[in-house]
This record gives structure tokens, sequence and C-alpha cells, in this order.
């Protein structure tokens, strides 16, 4: 029930609860030779469609970063880059900031443009990423009785508004029942 003109009072707050984050999805991206070096490029796109991109085995994590947002559906993501071995192992880490969730995996049409002896390109999930979780349980709620709720988001960019009392739904009357 929500009073019009009624100031919503917080002080007595009957229950407090943080939700856990979710995590970044984190991809790994490994060119590896046999022996000697490795140059050339590749290409890249998310889950094989909507659009590629190409990657040159030198360019610099902000190019490869760039190159990558490019792509419909990416999102910002941050890219690091590994020399693994020597230089005939190459890796990068795309850790995916803005798409939240399990993210497609990228995937790269062949290694016809990427010269070394023998030279393998891998793409593999180094973390899933997950939401983690989207609503909460409030116990012992009685029915007939008030309550106002007041959510806020918190994330890198740091913490965004309480929501308005004028979004207040419910008083306990009618709980939503799970099965």
């Amino acid at each position: 029930i929500i009073h019009v003109a009624v100031e919503q009072s917080y002080d007595d707050v009957v229950f407090s609860a943080d939700l856990e984050t979710g995590q970044s999805e984190v991809q790994e991206v490994r060119i590896s030779c046999l022996y000697g070096h490795i140059t050339g490029s590749f290409d890249l796109s998310l889950n094989g469609h909507m659009g590629k991109v190409i990657i040159y085995v030198n360019d610099s994590d902000e190019d490869f970063t760039a190159k990558l947002q490019s792509l419909p559906d990416v999102g910002r993501v941050n890219v690091q880059r590994t020399n693994l071995q020597n230089q005939c192992d190459i890796g990068w880490r795309v850790t995916f900031i803005s798409n939240s969730g399990d993210v497609p995996m990228l995937k790269h049409s062949g290694i016809s443009n990427l010269e070394g002896k023998d030279v393998s390109l891998d793409i593999f999930e180094t973390r899933k990423g997950n939401v983690g979780p989207r609503s909460i349980t409030v116990d012992n709620m009685q029915t007939g009785a008030s309550y106002t709720a007041r959510i806020r988001a918190e994330n890198a960019e740091g913490t965004g508004p309480y929501t308005s009392h004028s979004q207040v739904l419910n008083t306990g009357e009618n709980p939503i029942l799970r099965k």
C-alpha cells in the first residue's frame, strides 16, 4: 500500500542484504608453433557470426580490445597479452566486462594467414561468466503489515541512487509462492 503524501521511514530496518555480483567471463586466445616465431593474422568473431575482426599477432592490447569491441554484442572487454614460453607461444586473456553471464565463445575461421612451424590457434574458456542472484527472499513478513523496500545498484562505476518510495508495490498480503 502506498500512502500518498506520507513520507516513508527507513528507521526500523527489518531486513538488509547485499546480493553477490556475478563473475565476468574470461576466454583465452592462444597461438603456438613448434619452433621459431609466429607472424601474420587471424580473424575472430563472437560465436561465429555477426561480423569478424582481423587480429595481427603484434597488435597491442589496446588494438585487440578496440577491434573486439567493434563486434556486435561483444560489449566492453579487457584484453591482456601473455607471452607464454617464447616467441612461439602467444596468448591473450579476454575479460568480458559489460556482458554478464555465460558469453558465447569467440571463434576463428582458420590459421591460413598465420606463419610459423606447425602453427595452432586455440580459444578456450578459463572462467564461465554468471550473472549472480537476481532475487532475494525475505522471510517472516507479517500479513497486513506495511513494508517499504528500497534498492540500489553498485558496480565498478560507483553506487546508484535508491529506488523512490513510489516504486513500493506490496504489503505482504499476497506473498509470491515458490513451487
